[in-house]
């Protein structure tokens, strides 16, 4: 039996139809993969509301990072592969280097 890892979506932007179907969160879902989507809009950015935002079940809306780093430590969330959907750049840098700081796998695509 082969152990599913999680992707957990790291975001600066709210959940969309559009967000979920361009990083085939949908697909991932369809097809039995365990997902959750952080947003931490919050957290590095003015906090705002947007038009199409989604509420579903695998979605947190982060409000510290103290709440971040404990979900990063919870063992459900150690092996995960955390897809990070915000820039790589000095601004969004502490997810990053809080990701860094436990080993965890990140993935970004520049695009």
């Amino acid at each position: 039996m082969r152990i599913k890892r999680k992707l957990i979506y790291i975001s600066f932007i709210r959940l969309t139809d559009k967000v979920s179907r361009d990083w085939y969160i949908d697909y991932s879902l369809e097809k039995g993969a365990l997902v959750e989507y952080w947003d931490i809009v919050s957290l590095v950015r003015e906090e705002h509301s947007e038009h199409g935002s989604l509420h579903v079940d695998y979605l947190r809306y982060l409000k510290t990072y103290e709440e971040f780093e404990a979900l990063v430590q919870q063992p459900e969330n150690q092996d995960a592969v955390y897809v990070m959907l915000i820039s790589y750049s000095g601004r969004y840098m502490k997810p990053f280097r809080l990701l860094s700081k436990y080993s965890c796998k990140m993935v970004f695509l520049a695009w």
